[in-house]
């Protein structure tokens, strides 16, 4: 266990199983007797094809359960992130499966879960993606996960030209 001034790092672990990998970090702080966690931080790469939304979805379940959020809060999480994935295996890297993308979760003191998917593809402009809920667009096949990841997060980024969306969820912890 490393030490600063009462913050500790209480578990880095790392996970190679090709062709993807998992990290993880876990910072703790001491008051007094008790031991409070901080910040936990995992990041997980996985191969551009569908199955890996399986893998995808497991990370994101057991990543919620670790910091305890509610069951119906897990739930817009893995719709809106597993939104993101979708789109980064079919349109960042257009089912291109020798790459990789990559799911960040941090969970912080402040109480909020953000999760980070990024991929290789060369973005898109995401303000003229069209809004799935105009009668116009009814018909459109595409652009519903980006609905659902702008409806579901309290806050959704955009970075890198697309090609990372940055999700937030506050928890609303005490």
């Amino acid at each position: 266990m490393n030490k600063l001034n009462n913050f500790f790092i209480l578990n880095i672990s790392a996970y190679l199983f090709e062709p993807c990998c998992r990290f993880q970090l876990v910072l703790c702080r001491q008051l007094g007797n008790e031991i409070l966690m901080i910040q936990t931080y995992r990041k997980i790469s996985l191969p551009s094809e569908l199955s890996s939304l399986n893998e995808a979805d497991k990370f994101i379940q057991e990543f919620c359960t670790d910091c305890n959020v509610i069951p119906s809060r897990i739930s817009d999480i893995q719709v809106a992130v597993l939104a993101a994935v979708s789109n980064a295996i079919r349109y960042g890297h257009q089912n291109h499966e020798p790459r990789l993308f990559y799911v960040e979760c941090n969970f912080t003191e402040s109480c909020i879960v953000e999760f980070i998917v990024t991929d290789s593809g060369k973005g898109f402009d995401f303000d003229k993606v069209p809004d799935p809920t105009d009668s116009n667009n009814n018909k459109q096949i595409g652009g519903k996960g980006i609905y659902l990841m702008r409806k579901l997060a309290d806050k959704c980024t955009f970075n890198k030209n697309g090609s990372e969306v940055v999700l937030e969820f506050e928890l609303g912890c005490s």
